[in-house]
């Protein structure tokens, strides 16, 4: 709803939604990256690996083509939120800083 909202108010030739997956050889999806480029931010929605393949290099793999997807699309910021978890380790390796934090979720 909010998005909606927001595209309906913002320059809508600005709002691009994305999706990249890894495939193995027989085309069966091992992870992907998924959000939206709205103006000069990308907001990372989701990044998943199957759990046997994690620890492979695979979110290595996707995090930077998202990264190549939003300097072409001259992305100053990339928002992505995550639970303690989840990626909360993984992230700053890449140089992202956590910029806020939300008390638990129950």
């Amino acid at each position: 709803m909010i998005r909606k909202y927001n595209r309906q108010n913002f320059e809508a030739a600005n709002q691009t939604d994305f999706a990249i997956y890894i495939k193995d050889d027989n085309e069966n999806v091992m992870g992907g990256i998924s959000g939206e480029i709205f103006g000069n931010w990308m907001d990372v929605d989701y990044l998943v690996i199957h759990e046997s393949l994690r620890r492979k290099g695979l979110g290595r793999e996707l995090l930077k083509k998202a990264e190549d997807l939003a300097i072409r699309n001259n992305c100053k910021n990339i928002f992505l939120n995550t639970l303690d978890f989840q990626g909360k380790d993984f992230y700053p390796k890449f140089g992202f800083e956590e910029v806020y934090v939300k008390d638990s979720i129950r």
